[in-house]
């Protein structure tokens, strides 16, 4: 999903299919304009993306079977100036984002301070309208960014990244 290219910014979106002595690979559509993917997760039929869009966090859900985009209103309390190494995944029906970093009191160019959280917020669709809320009781062991995740749908699989306190090798875990 997106990336960069020799040309510059990429927004297209490809797939992987066939098997490892065929493998083929197709292009499926494109990025909105102006949306820099962060990370994504595959969810019941859609692709769940953070990012930024004109440097303003911006969470997107892509339905694979429509190739229809739908912009979400952005996590309550969550990134400023575009989101940046948040941690996604799912543990059973819910997806989830955790720390990531950002810019909070002004941009990277304008001197800003890079921030890391340790917040954990919920996507949740609930008969169609979604929603974004931090789960108030549950928190990284330390602010967190920059890592990567992987999950079986029942444990999510923080591993690795960076903070105020340099490079991590921890792995954390979520789950339900």
């Amino acid at each position: 999903i997106g990336g960069m290219n020799a040309d510059g910014r990429s927004e297209d979106i490809f797939t992987l299919s066939g098997s490892l002595d065929d493998l083929k690979v197709r292009s499926f559509c494109s990025l909105p304009a102006g949306f820099v993917p962060n990370a994504a997760e595959y969810h019941k039929g859609y692709i769940y993306i953070i990012g930024s869009r004109d440097g303003a966090n911006s969470l997107l859900r892509l339905n694979v079977g429509s190739r229809q985009f739908k912009e979400l209103a952005p996590c309550p309390g969550t990134l400023v100036h575009g989101s940046a190494g948040a941690f996604i995944g799912k543990v059973g029906d819910i997806v989830l984002i955790a720390g990531g970093s950002d810019f909070e009191n002004a941009k990277p160019w304008e001197e800003g301070v890079k921030s890391y959280f340790d917040k954990v917020w919920a996507v949740t669709d609930a008969g169609g309208r979604l929603s974004c809320r931090e789960v108030e009781d549950v928190r990284l062991p330390v602010p967190l960014g920059n890592g990567c995740a992987a999950g079986d749908g029942k444990t999510m699989f923080c591993i690795g990244g960076m903070n105020a306190d340099g490079r991590s090798e921890d792995i954390f875990t979520l789950s339900g």
